[in-house]
């Protein structure tokens, strides 16, 4: 997959994740084999596997199963196949199913990488990052430059608090794939780092970038955008905090931190915010 220039965003993710090459078939709906004269067991397979990738490409995982379940009834040891399975099953959120079939590709020798991929993106979900990691590596260990497995390598790092470690995969994706998000997301863990001096030669023009420069506002004595309001984004809730916290506000600011350090998404605004909190006590 050759993609030159994208941010870590949601398209990002949504590209990388998936990671896999679906085909559509025109006109594949529900014939029967003696309709179409298969009769060899390659045939069979190949005509079930198309048909799996034809829904899947539809977003349609229940049939892609049935269908890949049909191929695998008549070669069970097809890592192919046994892939397709553990992906498809991954992308529907049936996470025990997608670990077993990975793995039952991984003992049929699938030599993909996005075995390895689809497993450590599994785990992930599971919060089991330590298996996560495990099969990062082994995904790099295949192709040290793939922009998927670099990126989810560096996010793993990030959320373990690794962040020195993060920012070497983050500085090795940016190599790969060059764009603000991936800067701004460096800045931001220097920040966590204390090291401003660094953070300060990652910042890019993006909105983004607007959290990072106020926050640094606050240890270089310039000034601090102000949101309109207290409520809304998590970037506004804390810039709104920083604003106050420079005009000497500091209960008002730290009501907007303490809001900020509570929520459920794991923003960068909320890290941050939870890095003033712990100062303040």
């Amino acid at each position: 997959m050759r993609i030159k220039h994208i941010a870590i965003s949601l398209i990002f993710l949504a590209l990388f994740r998936l990671y896999a090459n679906t085909e559509t078939i025109p006109g594949q709906t529900d014939y029967n084999l003696s309709d179409i004269g298969l009769k060899s067991n390659k045939e069979k397979i190949d005509y079930y596997t198309h048909k799996g990738d034809f829904f899947l490409s539809k977003y349609d995982y229940t049939s892609a199963i049935e269908s890949y379940h049909k191929a695998i009834a008549i070669k069970e040891k097809n890592p192919e196949v046994l892939l397709k399975l553990g992906e498809t099953y991954r992308l529907a959120d049936m996470k025990e199913e997608a670990i077993g079939f990975y793995e039952r590709a991984i003992k049929s020798r699938c030599s993909d990488i996005r075995v390895f991929l689809g497993m450590g993106m599994v785990f992930e979900s599971k919060l089991l990052y330590e298996k996560a990691d495990y099969y990062f590596v082994k995904a790099l260990e295949k192709e040290k430059n793939n922009p998927a497995a670099i990126y989810e390598s560096a996010d793993i790092y990030e959320k373990k608090g690794r962040y020195s470690e993060s920012i070497e995969m983050y500085k090795k994706l940016l190599s790969v794939l060059p764009g603000d998000a991936i800067k701004d997301k460096i800045a931001g863990l220097y920040i966590l780092l204390n090291d401003y001096v660094e953070a300060r030669k990652y910042l890019s023009q993006s909105s983004e970038s607007s959290v990072l420069k106020s926050y640094l506002g606050l240890y270089s004595g310039s000034d601090v955008s102000e949101a309109d309001s207290g409520s809304g984004t998590d970037n506004e809730i804390f810039l709104k905090g920083l604003a106050l916290l420079r005009k000497g506000n500091s209960s008002r600011a730290g009501n907007n931190f303490e809001t900020l350090a509570n929520a459920k998404e794991n923003s960068l605004a909320k890290k941050l915010a939870m890095v003033l909190c712990a100062k303040d006590r």
